[in-house]
């Protein structure tokens, strides 16, 4: 059995991951707010402490924990952590994808940083974009000063605020698909304060908003997981790490396309000549924007113009019984080899049908056989420019061709 600790959009994501499966589940909230409906879980409520932890996953057989957690649930990760340990039992952590950000973020250690940092900035008005939660923890500075609250609208959220001694007029609550820039310009604070939550919770709205009226933002980063955490960002991460510690959860084994393999080849034979780096394993981006992992095979760089890379591709397989995860269908195993050369040219193709040709470096992926080009898109590297400002292409297809000598796809099946 696993558990999953949710709550989150990243929760919903693992649940309806392992439902999939059509093997029972539990999922667990400390309330009862979030709606998942999913055939063949079990909900439970409530806050759960280390020891509760432990109880249940021993009582109900709970091979595996799935921490899709807020990432400012502190205490609950620390409490999965500890149980996770007496237990011997792996943790996965599904997290968010955090985006590359402005410079002009003052970001905080913690609260009581984010509290200094303004009192010494001299900020007078703030708008306080960190939930409910947090107003114990920002009292130091709405006390002395003019703050707003968006919380959501919810009596307990009020409650809270009441009981903290907070003014009740001075709050307001989160809407829908608010316009958040308009919201900004209406309330006219000097800064916002916001907690670096990841693209589900908003984040990048929040800061786009500000940066586009003017306004200062302060951001109290996420705290560290403890050690030991298997980390994935998306749902085909986690289905592969469930697949590894849970062998026959599911009926079907995953695996990646042959363009995935091909990308992470270009990638480590573009590392190998560019930087001397030579990875054992590549992270690689898929066209959703979940990071994924893949082993590299063999890498070198033969001389200063070339560098090759092998990935085999490991495309899945079907009745895949307890024990046997690390027996791969022979038929499957396709090993990518790639001799590239750093000089080429990259046509970025676009919904609208307009092509625009940038040149300099980038990431390129191989189609099936005899130098045939597979068109995806893959996001890894920042282009020198793309029209009149730098930026990375974020819709559409990448179609690359490669000037000088290129080996590709050279298939070896195992006998």
């Amino acid at each position: 059995m696993i558990l999953i600790f949710g709550g989150t959009t990243e929760g919903r994501t693992a649940a309806e991951t392992l439902d999939e499966a059509g093997q029972p589940f539990y999922y667990s909230t400390r309330g009862t707010l979030q709606e998942v409906t999913c055939r063949n879980m079990t909900r439970l409520t409530g806050n759960m402490d280390s020891e509760k932890i432990i109880s249940f996953c021993r009582e109900h057989d709970i091979r595996l924990i799935i921490d899709a957690a807020h990432p400012f649930a502190q205490q609950l990760h620390l409490n999965i952590f500890l149980a996770a340990k007496e237990l011997t039992i792996k943790v996965v952590r599904l997290e968010r994808i955090y985006p590359e950000l402005s410079e002009e973020i003052i970001w905080c250690d913690d609260f009581e940083d984010a509290v200094a940092r303004m009192k010494q900035d001299g900020i007078e008005k703030l708008l306080a974009l960190t939930g409910t939660q947090t107003i114990t923890k920002l009292q130091g500075f709405w006390k002395e000063h003019d703050c707003i609250f968006r919380v959501l609208e919810r009596s307990e959220s009020v409650d809270i605020a009441i009981k903290a001694g907070f003014p009740k007029e001075k709050l307001i609550f989160y809407q829908p698909e608010e316009d958040e820039s308009l919201l900004f310009k209406q309330l006219s604070p000097q800064a916002i304060i916001t907690k670096e939550s990841g693209s589900s919770g908003g984040f990048i709205e929040k800061i786009e908003a500000a940066l586009k009226n003017g306004i200062k933002i302060y951001v109290v980063r996420r705290p560290p997981l403890p050690e030991g955490f298997i980390t994935v960002n998306g749902k085909y991460g986690l289905r592969r790490a469930v697949e590894l510690n849970v062998p026959g959860f599911y009926a079907l084994r995953s695996g990646f396309t042959t363009g995935t393999c091909a990308t992470a080849a270009a990638k480590a034979a573009l590392l190998a000549l560019t930087e001397e780096c030579f990875e054992e394993k590549t992270e690689v981006t898929l066209p959703d924007g979940e990071r994924v992992v893949l082993p590299i095979y063999k890498v070198e760089k033969t001389d200063e113009n070339t560098a090759t890379a092998s990935v085999i591709k490991d495309a899945g397989a079907g009745n895949i019984k307890e024990g046997m995860m690390r027996q791969i269908d022979d038929s499957r195993l396709i090993r990518f080899s790639f001799i590239m050369n750093i000089q080429f040219i990259v046509f970025c193709q676009y919904k609208n049908n307009v092509y625009s040709q940038v040149s300099g470096e980038a990431v390129f992926s191989i189609g099936r056989e005899k130098g045939q080009f597979q068109c995806i898109f893959i996001q890894l590297f920042r282009l020198p420019y793309f029209g009149s400002k730098p930026r990375i292409p974020t819709v559409g297809t990448m179609c690359i061709r490669i000037r000088h000598q290129m080996i590709s796809n050279r298939i070896q099946r195992k006998r």
